[in-house]
């Protein structure tokens, strides 16, 4: 980032935060839509970007452990759904009975 745009009011929001917020968020909310895991694991996403672009919270390294921590539970929820859906589920893209 440019010296020039860390000089202005939002500089916060540019660079990785906001990338991180777009991919995250909108693959998050689209998972939640398509019934893939629960609103309150959205909620994790939400918590740990919120943590990394709070300014008074962005230097604290306890933030950063429990943004990262929660992130880290995300993806671990994710990707073990994953590893479970079925064959069947994978190509229709319904949720069996369980």
């Amino acid at each position: 980032m440019s010296e020039a745009a860390q000089n202005l009011p939002l500089a916060a929001f540019l660079g990785g935060p906001a990338v991180m917020l777009v991919f995250l968020g909108l693959g998050t909310v689209a998972a939640w839509r398509a019934r893939f895991l629960h609103w309150t694991l959205a909620l994790t996403v939400v918590a740990s970007v919120g943590l990394i672009m709070v300014p008074g919270l962005r230097y604290l390294a306890s933030a950063n452990i429990a943004g990262g921590a929660l992130l880290g539970l995300f993806m671990v929820v994710v990707g073990v759904r994953a590893l479970r859906i079925s064959d069947r589920e994978w190509a229709t893209g319904s949720r069996e009975a369980r």
